[in-house]
């Protein structure tokens, strides 16, 4: 008849026969001991051991626990859960110990308590899934990967704005409204721009005659040039110059013929033209056809067919004279009139050698 001790060791050990197992009555007692603290005995030997522990040595605080005690083995303690019935059918507590190497398996942790999602506590695994853990040599740790488009972030309304660069030296994006100041700045020059270059005209575009004859809307004359232009206008206010009067006609141009003279002198103050000219016919002259017109040294402010001065015209041969009125014919010409018609190829008379047309005039200048 076996005895209790044997059916525990026969439930532990699955021998048909206890007595194969060749232990002593005290190895047996240890084994239910060892059995009792370590809480694996199976529920149904609960209520048995129950009465065989008290005959039992009294045991110290498990600790160093070796693998998982199973909720199911703890005895029920409204105080503290994590206290185990000992051999001398008391509670105890079980201290603060250490796991033994590789314990925890993947196979004793559930599914549901890995890789949880968030505010689920459980435990990671190391992978490149959305829930799984990085290694601390994970290479996407060193990655350097090309940032994501997020300039509009940085710009008004955007969550991460730049702020304009400030005196203090801290920098920022520049002000619109210095940007507008440099809106107006051109060239091939990308570097650093001080106030002289950016002020500087281009040299070719400088111009040093000081009498600025060349009246251009893209140069620029230079100081001293200017100095020159000026000083020259008060030196001589009122200055008079050369001018040579050329005659033409409304169907035809005269020519003048061999040994002709044409000469003039004009004055401008302001905008005030004053000068005279003489056409002295040569030899062997062709009159051309229509009325004569005559040029005018400075462009006349409009052409109104104001009168601006007289004419006078010679004939040598007869050693006649007849007197005219000059008027504007355009901003660039003048014409006569005389006795209700105007002088031109025939009128007042056939032009010949030694003849002469000499005129006077005072108009505005454009």
């Amino acid at each position: 008849m076996p005895t209790d001790t044997d059916l525990i060791v026969k439930s532990f050990t699955g021998q048909t026969n206890p007595g194969d197992l060749q232990l002593s009555d005290g190895d047996k007692a240890l084994l239910i001991k060892l059995l009792s603290n370590s809480a694996f005995f199976p529920k149904q030997f609960e209520s048995w051991l129950a009465n065989k522990i008290p005959l039992l040595a009294p045991e110290t605080t498990v600790s160093n626990v070796t693998g998982v005690i199973p909720v199911s083995k703890i005895q029920d303690y409204p105080a503290d859960a994590t206290k185990v019935l000992k051999g001398n059918a008391t509670w105890g507590t079980v201290s603060t110990g250490n796991l033994g190497s590789l314990v925890v398996t993947d196979a004793k942790v559930a599914a549901a308590n890995k890789d949880g999602t968030a505010a689920i506590p459980s435990m990671r695994t190391l992978g490149t899934a959305a829930l799984t853990a990085c290694a601390g040599d994970d290479a996407r740790l060193s990655d350097a990967r090309t940032p994501t488009v997020h300039h509009t972030t940085h710009v008004a309304g955007g969550s991460d704005v730049i702020a304009n660069a400030v005196a203090a030296g801290a920098s920022g994006l520049l002000s619109w409204a210095d940007k507008t100041k440099l809106d107006c700045v051109s060239g091939s020059n990308t570097g650093d721009q001080t106030l002289a270059s950016l002020g500087a005209e281009a040299v070719a575009n400088k111009d040093t005659d000081g009498t600025l004859v060349a009246n251009s809307d893209t140069k620029y004359a230079s100081q001293k040039a200017t100095k020159t232009y000026a000083d020259g206008k008060l030196a001589t206010p009122g200055a008079w110059t050369g001018w040579t009067p050329v005659l033409t006609a409304s169907v035809s141009n005269p020519d003048l013929g061999a040994g002709s003279v044409v000469s003039g002198r004009y004055c401008q103050m302001g905008k005030v033209v004053t000068g005279y000219g003489k056409i002295k016919f040569g030899t062997s002259p062709n009159a051309g056809s229509g009325y004569y017109k005559i040029s005018i040294p400075v462009t006349a402010y409009e052409a109104n067919a104001q009168q601006i001065g007289s004419g006078l015209e010679y004939d040598s041969s007869a050693a006649a004279f007849k007197a005219t009125v000059l008027t504007i014919f355009d901003t660039t010409h003048s014409t006569m009139h005389g006795d209700g018609s105007s002088p031109g190829a025939a009128d007042p008379w056939v032009w010949a050698a030694s003849d002469e047309i000499r005129i006077e005039f005072k108009y505005e200048a454009a």
